[in-house]
């Protein structure tokens, strides 16, 4: 019997142009190229121009706060919690563990050392961090590995006993912002005031199991109780002049008034644009319905007329 092409072979054929490759070649090609195009599209015009709300996003995503963090200069910049808060990033060992899960010894594993070695790389790569520290069910430990939510505050927070330092000051899209003043630029990841910050706080935890150091608030607490030495290069504790401040935060608060009706604004424009969206998408649903509808009817008629 033979068998039905699709459409009658239709794209089987070569391209007449190129000579090169049939269509369904270049119809693949078309739609890879466009899928690539489309995620950078939304990339470049959806997520890079909300940058400076990466931290809110962040924070919502991983049940935690988020703070606006200010440097020497009273420049703000709007961090998750995480960002402002924790001294070590715990899924990059920052606590001290390399997280590779070893399996038990087996007889047949022993014959093939490679097959081995695979297994504890593909356990160590889908292996959830923070089970090491908190108790999160399978189901929920599953879903925030692939959707790579971080946990890296409520592990600071167990460790340090649970005592933790959070002063909310406002509300940003229904997450408290806390206000963080960096003087010293001990959360800049790549700083020097940073590494030798770890390193001390990192000292204490090994010679202190009950009294751990998690944070930075804690950290420049003990410094100025002189619990610990003050590593070289790392400021305890730095002045800001009262005229920066008052540069930075003028006094002139006009511009709140309107601050309502801006948001009331911005929220209108939002559900419009998201009723638009929704619209769209059902008539390309539609539209898809019926295409998908037509090629099966084109498949029975040919069918048929085959016979």
């Amino acid at each position: 019997m033979a068998t039905t092409l699709f459409l009658g072979g239709l794209f089987n054929v070569v391209d007449p142009v190129t000579g090169f490759m049939t269509l369904y070649m270049w119809s693949w090609i078309i739609l890879t190229i466009f899928i690539l195009v489309t995620q950078a599209g939304m990339y470049y015009r959806g997520w890079k121009p909300l940058e400076p709300l990466h931290g809110l996003y962040y924070a919502r995503k991983n049940q935690s706060t988020v703070a606006f963090t200010f440097n020497a200069l009273l420049v703000g910049d709007l961090v998750a919690e995480r960002d402002a808060k924790c001294i070590f990033n715990y899924a990059d060992g920052g606590h001290g563990e390399d997280y590779e899960i070893d399996i038990p010894d087996h007889k047949l594993l022993d014959l093939f050392p490679m097959f081995k070695k695979i297994q504890i790389w593909w356990n160590t790569k889908f292996f959830y961090y923070p089970t090491k520290y908190l108790d999160i069910p399978p189901t929920k430990a599953i879903i925030g590995r692939i959707s790579h939510v971080n946990k890296d505050v409520e592990i600071a927070r167990k460790l340090e006993g649970g005592k933790w330092d959070r002063s909310a000051s406002v509300v940003c899209a229904g997450v408290p912002v806390d206000i963080v003043v960096d003087m010293d630029d001990w959360t800049i990841r790549k700083s020097p005031q940073h590494k030798a910050i770890v390193k001390s706080a990192r000292d204490w935890n090994q010679l202190n199991p009950t009294d751990q150091i998690h944070s930075y608030q804690k950290y420049q607490d003990y410094l100025l109780q002189n619990k610990i030495v003050c590593p070289q290069g790392v400021n305890p504790s730095a002045l800001i002049p009262w005229q920066r401040i008052d540069a930075a935060f003028p006094l002139d608060l006009d511009e709140n008034e309107w601050a309502g009706k801006k948001w009331q604004k911005s929220k209108d424009d939002e559900d419009s644009e998201a009723g638009n969206l929704n619209r769209l998408a059902m008539w390309v649903f539609i539209g898809g319905l019926g295409l998908a509808a037509l090629i099966l009817l084109a498949r029975v008629a040919l069918t048929l007329a085959a016979k």
